[in-house]
């Protein structure tokens, strides 16, 4: 039986030297470890990132998605408009008395989601706005302005919208979305504002006010597309708005935008915006006020990036392409923008 062995074990050795493959124990031989390889790499989403998510939330747009069920997200944002422009119609006129008005707005929004397909959301603003002129000097006022509550129902999606892909070569099915949104605006902002000219006390005008006084809504229709690395998002909206107890009614206002993004790389996006809105002539116990109401379209152009899983930073900014007002007053000059939002 030992010769037997032997025999076997002197033609596997011949064997294995003619092949020119050199001999291993059992234990020496270790298993190889082949990786994939990867085009470009992304952070990897946690459960409950948005689902317009960080990195393809348009700027001003609305967005068609809700954010996951059980999952809070915040915002914080601050913003800056410059009405200096003097317009008669959409004619721009010399500003002869030199009035300006500009407003910077700091907002803080934190949204819940009550389930996958409808979420809730505050928005709390505080507001600073200053008018001047050669007349009657500079006015400035700040604090709390309106509150509101939003909610947002997706109707209707297909295919994957949302979640973005982990690499370049990981583009995922043509995505659609349908959003139906409602508001309601509270009057917390103060409405009862005055101010001391020449010894005399009287309140301010309405549009210098830190809030409208009544209790408005907002409706509003929404449609997101993916195509990745690019999407486009497109919004339609109508505020309501009522009379306060100074009889003063804002005009109701119909704004409309497109939003059109692309990812040049992995959490960077960079997009476009057309935001558009019309509004009525003011009233004040039933009599149109002159020289209120009109129109504008503007060019927004905006970047995002990505940071840590949940989180990105985002600037954007407002370029006037048409302004119309309602007679003669000043129109919008140019306005700006920076945030930070994220999952919690």
């Amino acid at each position: 039986m030992k010769k037997n062995v032997s025999k076997i074990m002197a033609i596997l050795t011949t064997l294995t030297l003619s092949a020119g493959i050199p001999a291993l124990a059992i234990d020496e031989v270790a298993p190889v470890k082949v990786e994939a390889k990867k085009s470009v790499g992304v952070l990897d989403p946690k459960p409950g990132i948005h689902t317009c998510s960080v990195t393809n939330m348009p700027a001003n747009s609305a967005c068609a998605g809700t954010i996951n069920q059980n999952t809070w997200e915040t915002m914080i944002q601050y913003g800056y408009m410059d009405m200096s422009t003097k317009y008669n119609g959409s004619t721009v006129i010399a500003n002869t008395t030199n009035t300006k008005m500009s407003m910077s707005m700091a907002m803080a929004m934190l949204s819940y989601g009550v389930t996958d397909y409808f979420s809730l959301s505050a928005m709390i603003p505080t507001v600073s706005a200053t008018m001047s002129d050669n007349a009657m000097g500079t006015m400035t006022q700040s604090g709390l302005g309106d509150i509101s509550v939003n909610g947002k129902w997706r109707v209707w999606s297909d295919g994957d919208i949302t979640t973005p892909p982990k690499s370049f070569d990981d583009l995922r099915d043509t995505g659609n979305s349908v959003a139906l949104m409602l508001s309601v605006k509270a009057p917390t902002g103060e409405n009862n504002a005055k101010s001391t000219m020449m010894g005399m006390t009287t309140r301010i005008a309405d549009t210098m006010q830190l809030g409208t006084g009544s209790w408005d809504e907002r409706f509003g229709v929404s449609y997101s597309k993916n195509m990745n690395p690019f999407w486009v998002h497109a919004s339609a909206f109508y505020n309501l708005n009522n009379i306060n107890s100074y009889g003063y009614q804002f005009g109701n206002k119909t704004s409309y935008n497109v939003a059109f993004q692309f990812e040049p790389m992995m959490n960077t996006v960079l997009g476009v915006e057309l935001n558009g809105d019309t509004r009525n002539v003011d009233t004040k116990n039933g009599v149109l006020q002159a020289n209120t109401g009109g129109s504008k379209l503007l060019l927004s152009p905006s970047v995002q990036y990505q940071i840590g899983d949940n989180w990105d930073i985002q600037a954007g900014y407002n370029i006037p392409v048409a302004v119309n007002v309602n007679g003669t007053g000043l129109g919008f000059t140019s306005g700006w923008f920076v945030g930070i939002r994220g999952t919690l």
